[in-house]
């Protein structure tokens, strides 16, 4: 029999050897995984410079943990760096796949498996995730910014603002911070908070260069904000900022409306044609300049600037108005009379779908706001998001005709089967 020294310097060097060798083996694992940080921190670098990153490092990482897994299936490491991978190569399905197979348990795992949720529209599935992401790190700014998108995604304005704010406060956030806080003010309709917000994020970043965003979309946001606010002059150089960094149909429309408040009609109609050398069939720029041909008279003109938008699936109440008006300009009674009517059902339809949006924002956790959303997740075909958001809603709910299709519908997985939202009773805000 060995001495008991013996033994234990026997199973330590075996303890040892086998360290080792598992050390080797997963070699290749922390080779991709610093391809795939690296590729990461050039895209985070490439968004801040405006440019676009090589995702060679990214494919590289990929094809390296492919090799790994074809040796050793089962590994749930390797299973789990290539979910990671899949998120960045925007394959989220087979990313969710592998996930379910290798259970996420780091922050780095458990915050991409909260992506791959977000990438497919289930920000109730992502939200959980996320915070358990921060709680094992509070100080996770990916994570805190993530968490403010999921909370604006799922109406939770409120919270949102909240933890927009404590992104602000992490050290060099504090420009990205008021921009999120913006469009947390702007999604709640607080103009003037929102105008506040954006100033604050350009007086620290003037050029919009570092708030990883399309800048000159930074400034057309700005500007209509401005516009909203009464600012119109201030506007306009918002609005001229935007397009000097890129010409947008949506901004020559604003800078239109901008000269209209300035008193100045033949700057707006030469903006508005100006988004038409850009954008042909532009809803906007015609319902403009169709106004001005009926303000001048000139029914035809309004007509065939109007004709066009009614090629799409969808008439807005706007466009119909104008026909509507145009036509009876132009002595076509019948016409106008067919327009009149349309106008009247289409109304019906957005002042329901105002109703509904309202909802939305101001009361997302309500019964019927859990309702809504869990009918928009089912219509969108996210399915275990529709299930989670049902199961959440009282036994009586299923009292009113509406939620009771609902829930029918959820749990055959039938968005055909689906209330129509007219079918929602008056009073929504229980």
């Amino acid at each position: 029999m060995w001495p008991l020294a013996i033994v234990v310097g026997i199973a330590a060097v075996v303890a040892g050897g086998i360290g080792t060798i598992l050390w080797i083996q997963d070699r290749p694992l922390r080779q991709a995984e610093e391809l795939l940080e690296s590729g990461l921190q050039a895209r985070t670098q490439a968004l801040i410079d405006g440019t676009t990153a090589s995702d060679d490092e990214i494919k590289r990482s990929y094809h390296i943990v492919t090799e790994y897994l074809e040796r050793f299936p089962n590994s749930s490491q390797g299973l789990a760096l290539q979910a990671r991978i899949l998120v960045h190569m925007e394959r989220p399905e087979e990313a969710l796949r592998l996930f379910s197979e290798a259970q996420a348990a780091t922050p780095a795992e458990l915050q991409d498996q909260a992506r791959a949720h977000m990438m497919l529209g289930n920000f109730d599935s992502a939200l959980p995730i996320i915070q358990q992401v921060l709680a094992m790190e509070p100080q996770n700014e990916d994570a805190i910014y993530e968490l403010t998108t999921c909370r604006i995604q799922l109406g939770l304005f409120q919270e949102a603002l909240e933890s927009a704010k404590q992104f602000t406060q992490l050290p060099d956030n504090a420009a990205r911070g008021h921009l999120l806080q913006a469009t947390v003010h702007g999604e709640l309709g607080n103009a003037v908070a929102e105008v506040e917000e954006l100033e604050k994020a350009l007086e620290l970043d003037p050029d919009a260069k570092r708030l990883r965003t399309n800048p000159a979309d930074l400034f057309y946001t700005y500007g209509s904000g401005l516009l909203e606010v009464g600012r119109a002059e201030d506007a306009l150089v918002a609005f001229n900022r935007s397009l000097e960094l890129g010409r947008n149909p949506n901004t020559y429309v604003a800078v239109g409306n901008a000269q209209v408040e300035l008193g100045h009609p033949e700057l707006a109609e030469r903006a508005w044609r100006q988004a038409l050398e850009i954008a042909a069939d532009h809803p906007a720029a015609r319902e403009k300049l169709a106004q001005v041909a009926i303000e001048n008279e000139q029914p035809r003109d309004a007509i065939d600037l109007l004709l066009p938008l009614t090629e799409s699936d969808f008439v807005s109440s706007s466009t119909s108005f104008l026909l509507q008006r145009a036509y009876a300009l132009a002595g076509d009674e019948e016409k106008a009379k067919e327009w009149s009517e349309y106008t009247a059902e289409i109304r019906k339809r957005e002042n329901l779908m105002n109703v509904v949006n309202s909802v939305l924002r101001s009361a997302p956790t309500s019964m019927w706001g859990r309702a809504i959303r869990a009918h928009m997740a089912l219509s969108f075909q996210r399915y275990e998001d529709a299930e989670q958001l049902v199961a959440t809603l009282p036994a009586e709910a299923q009292q009113q005709p509406f939620i009771a299709r609902l829930v029918e519908a959820v749990e055959e997985h039938n968005p055909e089967k689906l209330p129509r939202f007219d079918e929602l009773p008056v009073d929504l805000y229980q």
